[in-house]
């Protein structure tokens, strides 16, 4: 089932909303009748112009895109990152994010929208958990390959076998472009096992400073270096993402969250996270209650 789109949209039900296209070409797949493993909503092609651009307050699947030709900006979760040809990038469920063209030289992107309960495992197993953007990862012909299913069905009992193991293999390479870079130093690696560990308890950089004979400038700079971020930004963001979970699988209140990851209060909790997530902790998890 395929069709063009070349409109501006806001559906309020998904929390989607984006702009102009030139031609988008979209294929959808009829759901299970029971529960897959692995569901494949819909991929395509998209051509957009200049002012094209994806809003999602709250992504319902996961979303990989793959840009073919020209460069953009995506902006998940409140970190920006820039792409171009041969470039990738993951958002997963629940992810606020926003992705546009650039102006002068639009990308066109080849795209799948999938979900399934163990693909959670797979990328936390392939250390892709954390990352939005792969840089110089070729999935090109996996994407070639997987437009070819709707040839075979339209239903995705008929074809998630064959378009699972597509996607495994495009996460994988995803994986090994990871792989390829230059391992954390000692000093970095050393700082963020601290960060991992400190997310109920207060952290000062001072003091792995100190351990390590190190200035905190130095500290600071080793650990961007390797992970693309400042100590305190990882260990916020990670304070954050525990929470959010904590808010959909448990009913802990929002001041208990805030005290257990040592936010000054819980308007600094509140602030915080509606500034990453687009939206306050009482009305993430009152449209949880919603939703349901």
């Amino acid at each position: 089932m395929q069709r063009n789109k070349d409109s501006h949209h806001i559906d309020p039900r998904k929390g989607l909303e984006h702009g102009n296209l030139k031609k988008e070409l979209i294929s959808f797949f009829i759901p299970s009748e029971d529960k897959a493993p692995f569901v494949v909503h819909a991929y395509g092609i998209t051509n957009p112009d200049a002012d094209y651009y994806i809003k999602r307050v709250r992504a319902e699947c996961f979303i990989l895109e793959y840009i073919v030709q020209g460069k953009g900006t995506v902006i998940n979760n409140g970190n920006t990152f820039n792409v171009s040809s041969g470039d990738c990038y993951f958002l997963q469920p629940s992810s606020c994010h926003k992705y546009f063209p650039d102006k002068s030289c639009p990308f066109r992107k080849y795209w799948i929208n999938f979900s399934g309960a163990f693909i959670f495992d797979v990328i936390s197993a392939f250390g892709i958990n954390t990352q939005t953007v792969f840089y110089g990862v070729d999935l090109n012909n996996d994407f070639s390959e997987l437009f070819t299913l709707e040839k075979t069905s339209c239903k995705n009992d008929e074809i998630y076998h064959s378009a699972a193991a597509i996607v495994f293999r495009m996460l994988m390479k995803m994986s090994k472009s990871i792989q390829r870079k230059m391992a954390p130093s000692p000093l970095a690696y050393a700082i963020k096992i601290k960060l991992d560990k400190s997310l109920v308890v207060d952290f000062k950089l001072q003091d792995i400073s100190d351990e390590f004979f190190v200035s905190v400038s130095k500290a600071m700079r080793e650990f961007k270096k390797h992970y693309g971020t400042t100590p305190y930004a990882y260990l916020l963001d990670a304070r954050l993402e525990m929470a959010k979970k904590m808010l959909t699988e448990s009913n802990i209140t929002v001041k208990s969250l805030a005290d257990n990851f040592c936010f000054n209060d819980e308007h600094h909790f509140s602030r915080a996270f509606k500034k990453v997530y687009g939206i306050s902790p009482k009305h993430y998890r009152d449209n949880l209650t919603d939703d349901e």
